[in-house]
């Protein structure tokens, strides 16, 4: 019964995420594009959070044991993030440029992010934040971003949306002040 039980929390928690309605944003998209889309979304459900906080540990991590100073969490930075992810997961799409034609240079600078430089990491189809972590780590192209010692800031996002084609979306920006 008890493992009944918590299988059955566990299914509830990884299935709370499910496709939005553009055309009745959520309040938590507190920046939206004109046609409703997400362009920043601040957090609402503990298991997106945990996640997110988990992919940014495990890259911190990495960057201390190599010698490379820990990335500091940006909030704004980690909202642009979580509504790249959101948005991808809302249209099924996996690419650094939205259906608006944006790049992640775009949408930050959109959301009043200043910037010198900046990197983003995505990835999609992996339900774990260490899955998500070693697909990025095995891309020559992502790991240099996390392994930038240029970048000292960073927001990871993160969404679980089950009624969309790859069910989970990870970004990461990376941001040089």
């Amino acid at each position: 019964m008890r493992t009944t039980l918590m299988i059955a929390t566990l299914a509830i928690l990884a299935g709370c995420h499910h496709h939005h309605d553009v055309d009745d944003p959520p309040a938590s998209w507190y920046i939206t594009y004109g046609n409703g889309h997400p362009l920043a979304a601040s957090p609402d459900d503990g298991f997106i959070v945990s996640q997110e906080s988990d992919l940014a540990s495990r890259i911190n991590n990495h960057r201390v044991s190599n010698g490379i100073p820990a990335l500091i969490d940006q909030g704004s930075l980690r909202d642009v993030a979580r509504a790249h992810s959101i948005h991808m997961a809302i249209h099924d799409f996996e690419s650094d440029i939205n259906p608006e034609g944006d790049s992640p240079a775009d949408r930050a600078d959109a959301a009043g992010i200043g910037f010198s430089a900046l990197g983003e990491n995505i990835v999609y189809d992996w339900a774990d934040a260490s899955d998500a972590y070693w697909e990025m780590i095995n891309d020559p192209g992502m790991h240099a971003n996390i392994d930038d010692p240029n970048f000292w800031y960073f927001g990871v996002g993160y969404e679980h949306d089950s009624g969309s084609y790859w069910n989970d979306y990870w970004t990461v920006m990376f941001r040089e002040p």
